[in-house]
């Protein structure tokens, strides 16, 4: 048979994986912690509202709390303060109030929002607003000269969420600024290229695309339950050539579940699978009535279009060789069997004498099918539980491969040109976790986090 050979094994769909993305929070936190004062304003300092108003307060606020909904993070502190107000009329004489300058002062709380997304390119886009409030509405929280009409409530929230506002401006610059996508690139490639399992069995994960979950924060943690659908395979052989597949925009659509499907690929040359079935059927014995005859050799052998030639050779009551063909099938038990071998009926038309008797007979085309059994399910559970413990391992820095393997069920075979091709489909659920820091954050860095 001529022509290219095409496979005819169906194609495995697409595995789903887990891609836990966990960001740690703490550098960036005690970066703004720092770089926000305690203290703010003085009482020796009067700042000029307008020509006949003056005020002076001083705020101290207590550290930082955060909180994440949906895209925006939300980081708030409870400030404490003390304020003075100068008044002076047309005519009276200047009038001046405080408030806060005992033991109980007036509280506000301060609420520093940024909200952040991942655009279509890769890139980080972020807003931060800023805004601070009375912690009540009772008149514990205020700070209000009555006499003079001044209320230094609203001008020392006005003061608090300026000096924020203004750190805020550098944070939203950082942000955009920050190479979200050369990052993603780098995890891209790493998955790329083939992992090696053993000396000459490599993984190959092929990944598709990047599916988004909406993030949650526990601790100072940020985690973004991410999703990876890929084509994963394990393959044989000298090491393969990476896969090239572009990095596309963010999935942003509802996650079906996740499952983990690798295609692993067994081949079996004919020359070996010769070896195999020559030495497990060598001396045996056929009787077919008073005539006795002896298997001395298999031999497989492609036809090219799907199917296998077996040359059988005999002697006895009949010496030489009979050809059968038919289609190698491996079964939900993992045995490679050819079920339809038939005795070719070309070969047989220029048989004669004995070998033209045997032929005939349908005991030796029963005595083939049964002899052409390989079970591979011993193969397979050890291929299985070598593949989960080479599965779990540190692709990178930050980047570790977790799976469990449950099963491994064939999914077909055919007769490639130079050997039997079984496939197997290794199902099970496996997570890419990504633990990503600050610059200059991670484990083993130095210097400090901008």
């Amino acid at each position: 048979v001529t022509g290219v050979v095409v496979e005819s094994l169906p194609p495995v769909p697409p595995s789903r994986l887990e891609l836990p993305v966990q960001y740690d929070l703490r550098p960036a936190l005690d970066w703004l912690e720092s770089e926000v004062p305690r203290n703010i304003g003085s009482m020796d300092k009067q700042m000029k509202v307008n020509d006949r108003t003056k005020i002076a307060f001083a705020i101290t606020r207590e550290p930082f709390q955060f909180s994440f909904e949906g895209r925006t993070i939300t980081i708030s502190s409870v400030l404490h303060y003390e304020g003075r107000g100068w008044y002076n009329p047309p005519v009276l004489p200047e009038m001046n109030g405080s408030c806060g300058t005992g033991e109980v002062r007036p509280r506000a709380r301060l609420i520093l929002s940024v909200t952040g997304q991942i655009n279509e390119g890769w890139m980080l886009w972020a807003k931060s607003t800023v805004k601070a409030v009375p912690l009540t509405d009772t008149e514990r929280d205020q700070c209000e000269v009555t006499a003079a009409h001044i209320d230094v409530t609203s001008k020392v929230l006005e003061a608090a969420a300026g000096a924020l506002q203004k750190e805020l401006t550098k944070v939203d610059r950082q942000l955009r600024a920050y190479q979200l996508r050369k990052q993603v690139e780098g995890v891209w490639a790493t998955m790329q290229n083939p992992l090696r399992l053993t000396d000459s069995l490599w993984l190959l994960i092929n990944p598709v695309s990047v599916r988004f979950l909406p993030p949650t924060v526990t601790h100072d943690t940020l985690f973004l339950q991410a999703g990876l659908e890929a084509n994963p395979r394990i393959v044989g052989g000298a090491r393969p050539a990476a896969s090239t597949n572009p990095l596309l925009p963010p999935d942003r659509s509802e996650p079906p579940p996740p499952e983990l499907l690798i295609l692993s690929e067994g081949r079996l040359p004919y020359d070996v699978a010769e070896d195999i079935l020559s030495k497990a059927t060598s001396k045996t014995k056929i009787k077919l009535g008073r005539h006795t005859i002896r298997i001395r050799h298999l031999k497989p052998t492609p036809l090219g279009d799907g199917r296998v030639v077996v040359a059988l050779t005999v002697s006895g009551a009949a010496n030489g060789t009979l050809y059968a063909v038919g289609h190698p099938q491996i079964d939900s038990m993992a045995v490679l069997t050819m079920p339809d071998l038939t005795i070719d009926a070309g070969s047989t038309d220029a048989l004669t004498g004995a070998l033209a008797w045997l032929a005939s007979g349908d005991r030796l085309t029963q005595f083939l099918r049964d002899a052409i059994k390989v079970n591979l399910a011993p193969t397979l559970e050890k291929a299985r539980v070598l593949a989960e413990k080479n599965l779990n391992r540190e692709l990178a820095p930050g980047l570790v491969l977790k799976t469990t393997l449950t099963s491994a069920q064939p999914a077909g075979v055919w007769a490639a040109p130079d050997a039997l091709v079984a496939r197997v489909i290794v199902k099970g659920h496996g997570a890419i976790a990504i633990n990503l820091y600050p610059p200059g954050a991670a484990p083993n860095s130095t210097g400090a986090a901008p």
